[in-house]
């Protein structure tokens, strides 16, 4: 008798109920092909729903890969801004001590005052558009 489970007797694009049916007429079960044809209907089932499935969860991931891409950037832009209050502080912590010591600060160290709440407003701003922005 030859052997009709050899996988290599079925192309791998025939469907699992073919499979099923011709498998069990070569083994001489025509009595159970109705039982046959209940559990290849039950197989098909579960991969339409495993697909869904599948499809759901691709779906999901790639939703949670972009929203972690973006917070990913929303930090950076707050970690930006961090870098900028701490240059902000040091710059009007400069303008205070010669404040405190009744001098007039230097150009350049007014200067650097002015660029760095620039910049501080320029990371705000950024962040503003980010969080308006659509995802």
């Amino acid at each position: 008798m030859t052997n009709v489970f050899d996988p290599s007797s079925f192309s791998s694009s025939c469907p699992i109920d073919r499979i099923i049916t011709s498998t069990t007429q070569a083994s001489g079960f025509t009595s159970s092909l109705l039982r046959a044809d209940e559990i290849a209907w039950a197989i098909i089932q579960r991969q339409r729903e495993l697909r869904s499935v599948c499809a759901t969860n691709h779906s999901t991931l790639r939703r949670l890969v972009q929203a972690a891409k973006r917070d990913m950037q929303r930090q950076e832009i707050q970690r930006r801004l961090a870098v900028a209050d701490a240059d902000v502080i040091e710059a009007y912590n400069k303008l205070e001590n010669y404040r405190a010591q009744r001098k007039t600060p230097l150009k350049r160290d007014r200067d650097a005052a002015w660029k760095t709440l620039k910049e501080r407003k320029k990371i705000l701003k950024e962040l503003e558009v980010f969080d308006t922005k659509s995802p």
